[in-house]
């Protein structure tokens, strides 16, 4: 009778311990900070130029952040491009990134060798000097902050980004800027109907 009690009451103890650890309430610790990234969104556009297509091959995308070594990002697609589908407001999503929250002092665009230009018809290869080296340099300054969202356009002017050698071959020489939403202004005259 002994050994029953004893045994009835060992198992109602290791219940009831069993009862109020599960039921005990997880402690969460406020003082735990967020993780300190923030979601970029890389576009890519271009202005107007006088050509039939204007290929360009990305394969990467460095960017660095101040204080901090450069970040290898590759894009959604990696491969090649032709800038003119995305002119007079169109742009497509070159990449998507959790990047640390902070200021963004440089980008690089890493291009292959798969560069040409359409003229009138006939597709010439393009040169680019420091494309596949050490990639075509941006400056962007920019703050993401952590737990924010942003999106960046990447803006080629092709137009004025080709140029044609006295031997009739075509180089590529950027002209490129880089942009946020925030940096982007509105010009022009209102009017009232």
């Amino acid at each position: 009778m002994r050994t029953k009690n004893f045994l009835k009451a060992t198992i109602a103890v290791i219940a009831t311990s069993f009862l109020f650890t599960a039921c005990k309430k997880e402690e969460t610790n406020t003082n735990v900070q967020p993780t300190a990234t923030a979601k970029v969104n890389f576009h890519l556009t271009d202005a107007p130029a006088d050509y039939d297509a204007v290929y360009i091959d990305i394969q990467q995308v460095e960017v660095t952040m101040e204080g901090s070594a450069a970040v290898t990002l590759t894009p959604v697609r990696p491969g090649v491009y032709n800038l003119l589908d995305f002119r007079n407001g169109l742009d497509t999503l070159l990449l998507r990134a959790d990047l640390p929250a902070g200021k963004i002092s440089q980008m690089r665009l890493i291009l292959g060798k798969n560069n040409s230009v359409v003229v009138n018809g006939q597709t010439h290869a393009m040169t680019t000097p420091s494309g596949q080296q050490s990639g075509l340099k941006l400056n962007l300054k920019e703050e993401f902050k952590a737990g924010g969202s942003y999106d960046v356009w990447i803006d080629f002017d092709a137009g004025s980004s080709i140029v044609v050698t006295g031997n009739g071959k075509y180089m590529l020489k950027p002209v490129i800027r880089a942009f946020s939403a925030r940096q982007m202004d509105v010009s022009g005259v209102m009017c009232s109907r």
